[in-house]
């Protein structure tokens, strides 16, 4: 752009002549500024361009729409690559399907392989280099250590993996080390050190063997030497053509410039001679056919096939239109996936038989799922094909078949067998972890690669029979399809839906009468208590009743903490100091209790103490009693308290297991910084309650989870988080009939007193959230249900439909007047 001169004698113009220079001035700069800018947009459209940069994914991904963050889920179950290829002089090879791309390496660090009977890891890989001299000489050379050679050559490709490359110049760092070498064609002499690198491949492999698959005698084989010839392993891969990357190196099948117009930015061929021949090397007639090119990827393309949770396949999906899910939920559930009826051996009103089913299809939003039941689970193997049906049931009722749960690109055993029986146990590992699952036949082809050919001769007559063999026993789960469980074993064969039967097991804990299944007998306890012959206690408002706050008791008999860490400590009660703590402890409680919590401590046992507390309104535990056993250690106050949560075998919140243990800073039982750690000088046990109370049993308790408070207010999170409280409302419905069955010594009077007060509250609660409120929003059921998609689920109010006769039926089997609520009992889904 040529300069603009601007007279210096411009104030001499006219005024005219003024306005119109600084016209032109103000238009020649204008024309300027858009020259500049529209380079600048050439420039950053070639930039864009040449990165590229593309959301990638791989089989097994779970996805959600960005139109939709909030709705259903997908599993990415195939992706198509296209690829651009550059060459080493810089000439890119475009449109390339991945699927024709070979690997530069047989084997890499961190690939699966299969010797024998043994499954393990590659560790390091050492490459056999050829090298060929500038008289004709050959000679191969295991580089068990890179600084063999040094590189005369520059670096075709910055940051390969791969030190050498056909084509390479390289001189020998000692001369003697070529001695050893393997000659192919003439023989050592002192003045070959330097030469070009002819072939490279991979010479030996350090395997860390990790598994082994069991024979039919029931022997592992023994385990193999860690480093191994490439020849004798088989590579364990499954959708390698899906995950190349920017940047990976790569070759091409020999045949593919024969068959294949290729397009180049330059008219160059690709398979030039390298420049560094020399004439001898040239004179023997070595040419660059002869050095197989290896290439770098340099932009990849890709389209993803979705099987989404409502059965729907959509294929060839743009990846910048999906959004990557990284957490799931506990009731995000999937078609073809194997699930349980979800039971509790507390729970008093479940059924006596855990049916298996296989999913159909889910309704994300409403959270229910239609599964196709195949059979109870019985220890016997027995043939219910004909009593399959399907059925619309909630979310909240399932749970995954931990017997058949398998990810996509799991890696399975599966037992040589003993040809008079076919077993089908396989050993799942996933994420370097090994579990052991047994499989339904259905879910596995009836017989393996090659049993017939077994059957004639033993596996062991032969070594490669041997080998042959086992290579159908270990593979990769890779789908699921006609209600099984799809795997390419390391044969290559895919095994498929096979005609033999379910064995299912019976779950002995579970023995209840088949009558708990019918329906009807939902509503007997109801009609049971309503003829009861009980005192009827009128429920009143919410003004504190006689049950007191603090008190001093004698029986300690069903503490956790009795036959625990607490034995031995009863007869010294600890020192002075420690007496003195103890006493403040109960003097701050007996002052300072809020109305929500109770607290009874034990005068021979000063070292126990039982706290209840009353969950908040707003919060999915809102009505609930939550019990507490604790214990003061010897060391109190310099160690925090124990704490056991009374479950009843329930996990309702993230921080309060089944076992009962309590996840909390305060208690040294989760990190914590500053003031959310026990500090001996000021902590104290009400500060434990208060903080259970506030930050265990909050609004959104799926945030108290590790890691996942960076997803509040987020779509992903948020769903989450509402799916989370349904659960915790249908669990602490369920706390509060297994509490009504065994209520803690001492508090039975509380229970009385709370649900006496509570129940009809608790029962018009049920109410508000049938007719579409947010769980925790029971009396705001009219501004919540216009939000959209925030409103209950039809998979909760189904679930809840089920709770709530069996609430009605207890506090009316406790005198508890609830005559009003009767007549809704027929009302909602789920009850008849």
């Amino acid at each position: 752009m040529d300069m603009l001169d601007i007279d210096s004698e411009s104030e001499t113009y006219t005024d005219t002549s003024d306005s119109e220079d600084q016209e032109d001035t103000e238009s020649a700069y204008r024309r300027h500024a858009q020259s500049i800018l529209s380079s600048l947009d050439e420039s950053i459209g070639k930039i864009d361009d040449f990165l590229a940069f593309e959301r990638s994914y791989v089989h097994g991904d779970i996805v959600c729409s960005i139109a939709d963050p909030s709705g259903q889920l997908g599993r990415v179950m195939d992706v198509d690559m296209i690829v651009d290829l550059e060459t080493i002089s810089g000439e890119l090879i475009k449109d390339m399907n991945s699927k024709k791309l070979l690997r530069v390496r047989s084997f890499a660090p961190g690939d699966y392989v299969v010797h024998g009977s043994w499954l393990g890891r590659v560790e390091r890989v050492v490459d056999l280099v050829t090298i060929l001299f500038d008289d004709g000489a050959q000679c191969e050379i295991l580089m068990k250590d890179t600084e063999i050679l040094t590189p005369l050559s520059p670096d075709i490709f910055e940051d390969t993996p791969y030190p050498n490359y056909p084509g390479q110049r390289v001189r020998f760092n000692v001369p003697t080390i070529s001695k050893s070498a393997r000659w192919l064609c003439g023989s050592w002499k002192v003045s070959r050190d330097e030469g070009t690198v002819y072939h490279v491949e991979v010479g030996s492999v350090h395997v860390k063997w990790i598994a082994s698959v069991m024979n039919a005698w029931g022997i592992h084989s023994s385990t193999p030497p860690h480093y191994q010839d490439p020849t004798n392993l088989t590579l364990l891969s499954c959708f390698a053509c899906a995950n190349w990357q920017l940047g990976d190196c790569c070759k091409l099948p020999v045949d593919y410039f024969h068959d294949t117009q290729m397009t180049t930015e330059k008219s160059a061929p690709l398979n030039a001679a390298p420049n560094n021949l020399t004439k001898m090397q040239k004179e023997l007639g070595v040419n660059g056919q002869d050095f197989k090119q290896m290439y770098v990827i340099a932009k990849t393309k890709s389209k993803v096939d979705v099987l989404w949770q409502n059965g729907e396949h959509s294929f060839g999906i743009d990846p910048q239109t999906l959004f990557p899910v990284n957490n799931l939920g506990d009731h995000d559930f999937w078609p073809e996936q194997f699930v349980l009826e979800k039971i509790t051996s507390e729970d008093v009103h479940v059924p006596g038989i855990q049916r298996l089913g296989i999913v159909k299809n889910v309704d994300a939003h409403e959270r229910t799922v239609n599964v196709k039941w195949i059979a109870p689970e019985v220890k016997q193997a027995v043939d219910f094909r004909c009593a399959s049906s399907v059925e619309m049931v909630s979310a909240y009722e399932l749970v995954e078949n931990p017997d058949m749960s398998f990810c996509i690109g799991d890696i399975v055993f599966r037992h040589i067998p003993c040809f008079d029986y076919m077993e089908n146990n396989l050993e799942v590992h996933s994420f370097g972890q090994r579990q052991r699952h047994n499989l339904p036949e259905q879910a596995l082809n009836s017989t393996l690669a090659g049993a017939d050919a077994l059957q004639k001769k033993h596996i062991g007559e032969t070594h490669e029979e041997y080998f042959q063999g086992y290579l159908s026993c270990i593979g990769n789960v890779i789908g699921y399809k006609d209600e099984g469980i799809q795997v390419r074993w390391a044969s290559g064969i895919i095994s498929k839906k096979g005609d033999a039967k379910y064995e299912i097991l019976k779950t002995e804990e579970l023995q209840l009468d088949l009558e708990d299944l019918d329906p009807v007998s939902l509503k007997r306890p109801v009609e049971e208590a309503k003829q009861s012959e009980q005192p009827t206690f009128l429920p009143g408002n919410d003004i504190p009743g006689n049950f007191k706050q603090f008190d001093i008791v004698d029986d300690y008999s069903d503490h956790h903490f009795l036959n625990g860490i607490g034995s031995g400590f009863v007869s010294s009660q600890g020192t002075r100091g420690w007496l003195k703590k103890i006493q403040k402890e109960w003097s701050i409680l007996k002052q300072d209790l809020p109305d929500s919590i109770y607290v009874r401590v034990y005068e021979e046992r000063m070292d126990l103490l039982r706290a209840s507390i009353v969950g908040a309104p707003g919060t999915p535990y809102h009505d609930g009693l939550f019990f507490f056993d604790i214990f003061f250690p010897p060391d109190y106050p310099h160690e925090p308290p124990l704490v056991h949560y009374r479950s009843g075998g329930l996990r309702l919140n993230p921080n309060l297991y089944e076992s009962g243990k309590v996840c909390l800073s305060l208690l040294k039982t989760w990190m914590g910084t500053g003031t959310e750690v026990w500090n001996p000088e000021s902590s104290t046990i009400l500060q434990v309650l208060l903080s259970i109370q506030a930050l265990v049993l909050n609004e959104k308790p799926y945030f108290n989870e590790a890691g996942y408070d960076k997803q509040m207010g987020r779509a992903e999170g948020e769903k989450n988080s509402i799916t989370y409280n349904e659960n915790a409302y249908i669990l602490s419905c369920k706390s509060m009939l297994y509490l009504l069955q065994k209520p803690p010594k001492h508090f039975e009077a509380l229970l009385e007193e709370h649900f006496t007060r509570r129940s009809h509250h608790i029962l018009v609660a049920c109410k508000a959230y049938f007719d579409g409120a947010q769980v925790g929003h029971a009396y705001k059921c009219g501004k919540v249900a216009d939000e959209g998609h925030k409103h209950c689920s039809h998979g909760f109010k189904i679930m809840l439909a089920k709770l709530y006769p069996k609430l009605v039926a207890a506090f009316m089997e406790r005198g508890i007047d609830c005559s009003q609520f009767l007549d809704k009992v027929d009302q909602y889904p789920g009850t008849n």
